[in-house]
C-alpha cells in the first residue's frame, strides 16, 4: 500500500513538472536563462525613471517644464499608434528592422532632448529639435516595451515573473546612482539604456517557449472595459501623487529611495516564496500601498511627505509589473494580438498618470486644497480595489472558455487522468472538472445539487491532493496535463 502511494505521488509530481511549461520553468530552463534577458526590461524602466523623474535628460532650462508634459503625451501617443497598427504589423518582433530601429531612435532621441532642454536657448529651432527627439523616444520606448510584451507572452510564467521583479530592482538601483553623475554622462547613459534593453530582446528569444494553449480564452468586452477603467482610476491617483511631490528634487529622491527599499523587500519575498509564477503575487500590494500612501500624504506635511509618495510609487510599480505580466499571459491564452491587449493596458495606466498630473496642476492654479483631492483619490482607490479590481474578478478572466464541446471533452479527459493519479473521489473529480471549465462555486453547487459549503470542502481536498493552492494553479495543471495515459 505504501509503495502504491509513493508511486501515485511520484506520478502526480511528474505531471506537475509537466505543468511547469505554463506556470514556471524547470531547473534546466532556469539554468539556460542568461543574465541579460533577466534584467533586460530593467534598462528600459531605468530610462523611463531617469527621464521622467530626474534632470538627466530633461533639463531645467526654458524648455524643460513644457517638455516633461510633452514627453508624457508623446509616449502615450506612441502606444496608441502601435495598438492601431497592430492588426497590420504585429507581432512587431517579427520585423528584422524593429530592434535596430528602437535602439537607434532611442539613443538619438534621448541625446537630442538632453541637448535642447539643457540649453539656455528656447528658439524655434530648439523647439523643433525637441519635438523630433520626443517623437524618436516615443517610438523607441513604446516599441521596446511592446516587443518585450510579445516575448513574455511566449515564456513560462515563472520566467516572466523573475524577469520583472529582478529588472525593477535593477532599475531602482540605476536610478539612485544617476543623480550623482554629471548630466552629460547620465544623458548618454539613458540613451544607451534603451539600446541595451532592445538588444536584450535578441538574447531573450533564445529562451525556451511554453506550449500552445489548449483552448482559447474568451475576452469579453464588459470585464475588459471595467478593468481598463480601474487601471485608469488608480493611475490618476499616482499622477496626482507625483504632481504634489515633484517640486523638490530632495523629496523626489527620498520618495524613490523608499520605493526602492520596499521593492527590494518585495522581490526578496517573491523569490523566497517561489511565487514569481503567479501574476497575483504582484497584484496583492497594489491597492493597499496606493491607498495608504495617499492617506499618509494627506496626514504628513513637510519633510515626511516623501513617505506617502514613496509607498504610492511602490504600489504603482507593482501595478506596472502586474499589468505587464497578466496582460501578456491573457493575450497568449486568448490567442489575441499581444500588442493590442498589452498596449491597451499600458495606455490606460499612462493616460491616468497624465490626467492625474494635469488635474493637480489645475487645482493648484485655482487655489484649491490639494489634500482634499488626494483624500478623495484614496477613497476612489479603495472603492475600485473592492469592486472592479478585485482578485476574484481578475482571476475569472483567466478561466478557460467552456463553450466549446471539443475543448470541454479534452479538459474532462485530463481531469480524469489527474483524478486517477491523485486518487480523488468521484465527487471530487466532478468538482475538479467544473472548476477546470471555469464554473464558480455557486454554479457548481447548483449543477451538482449540493451546498456551496460542500463545494468548498471538496475543492479544498482537490487542492491538497493535487498539490496546488488556488483555481489558477489547478487550471494551469489541467491545461498542461496529457489527455491520455
Amino acid at each position: 500500500m505504501g509503495n502504491a502511494d509513493d508511486l501515485g505521488r511520484a506520478s502526480l509530481a511528474a505531471t506537475s513538472r509537466e505543468a511547469a511549461g505554463a506556470t514556471g520553468t524547470s531547473q534546466g530552463e532556469r539554468a539556460r536563462t542568461s543574465l541579460l534577458p533577466l534584467v533586460g526590461i530593467g534598462f528600459w524602466q531605468a530610462w523611463w525613471m531617469c527621464t521622467s523623474s530626474t534632470d538627466a535628460v530633461i533639463g531645467a532650462g526654458p524648455l524643460g517644464r513644457a517638455t516633461m508634459r510633452l514627453l508624457l503625451l508623446m509616449t502615450l501617443l506612441g502606444y496608441v499608434a502601435l495598438v492601431m497598427l497592430a492588426h497590420r504589423l504585429a507581432p512587431y518582433r517579427a520585423h528584422p528592422a524593429a530592434i535596430p530601429l528602437a535602439a537607434v531612435t532611442g539613443v538619438l532621441g534621448t541625446l537630442v532632448i538632453a541637448a535642447t532642454t539643457h540649453s539656455p536657448s528656447c528658439g524655434a529651432a530648439a523647439w523643433m529639435l525637441t519635438m523630433v527627439g520626443l517623437a524618436f523616444v516615443s517610438i523607441s520606448g513604446a516599441l521596446v516595451l511592446v516587443m518585450w510584451g510579445e516575448r513574455w507572452s511566449t515564456l513560462a510564467a515563472g520566467s516572466v515573473g523573475r524577469q520583472l521583479v529582478c529588472s525593477f530592482v535593477v532599475a531602482f538601483a540605476i536610478y539612485l546612482v544617476m543623480p550623482w553623475i554629471p548630466w552629460q554622462l547620465s544623458a548618454a547613459l539613458c540613451g544607451a539604456f534603451l539600446a541595451i534593453s532592445a538588444a536584450s530582446l535578441v538574447a531573450a528569444w533564445r529562451e525556451p517557449e511554453r506550449a500552445d494553449p489548449v483552448s482559447a480564452l474568451l475576452l469579453r468586452p464588459a470585464p475588459v472595459t471595467l478593468t481598463l477603467f480601474a487601471l485608469l482610476a488608480i493611475s490618476i491617483a499616482f499622477g496626482a501623487c507625483i504632481a504634489t511631490t515633484s517640486s523638490s528634487d530632495a523629496d523626489r529622491y527620498r520618495s524613490m529611495l523608499l520605493a526602492a527599499v520596499l521593492m527590494a523587500a518585495f522581490a526578496a519575498v517573491v523569490v523566497a516564496t517561489r511565487s514569481a509564477d503567479n501574476p497575483f503575487s504582484f497584484y496583492q500590494p497594489i491597492v493597499p500601498a496606493v491607498a495608504s500612501g495617499l492617506i499618509l500624504l494627506v496626514m504628513r506635511t513637510g519633510d515626511l511627505r516623501f513617505v506617502g509618495s514613496g509607498i504610492v510609487i511602490f504600489g504603482i510599480y507593482c501595478l506596472d509589473m502586474f499589468v505587464m505580466f497578466a496582460a501578456c499571459d491573457l493575450a497568449y491564452r486568448a490567442r489575441a494580438k499581444v500588442a493590442v491587449v498589452f498596449g491597451a493596458a499600458i495606455i490606460a495606466t499612462r493616460l491616468g498618470t497624465l490626467l492625474g498630473r494635469e488635474l493637480m496642476t489645475l487645482l493648484s492654479r485655482a487655489g484649491a486644497v490639494q489634500t482634499d483631492a488626494l483624500l478623495a483619490m484614496a477613497i476612489v482607490t479603495v472603492v475600485v480595489g473592492g469592486t472592479a479590481f478585485t482578485e476574484h474578478r481578475l482571476r475569472r478572466s483567466f478561466l478557460p472558455d467552456a463553450s466549446s464541446e471539443a475543448s470541454g471533452l479534452i479538459v474532462d479527459a485530463r481531469c480524469d487522468l489527474l483524478a486517477s493519479k491523485a486518487r480523488l473521489t468521484p465527487r471530487e473529480r466532478d468538482v475538479m472538472r467544473m472548476i477546470a471549465r471555469g464554473r464558480s462555486n455557486a454554479e457548481i453547487a447548483a449543477e451538482l445539487g449540493i451546498a456551496q459549503g460542500t463545494v468548498k470542502h471538496h475543492t479544498s481536498n482537490v487542492y491538497r491532493k493535487l498539490g496546488v493552492y488556488d483555481r489558477q494553479e489547478l487550471v494551469d495543471l489541467v491545461r498542461t496535463a496529457p489527455a491520455t495515459t
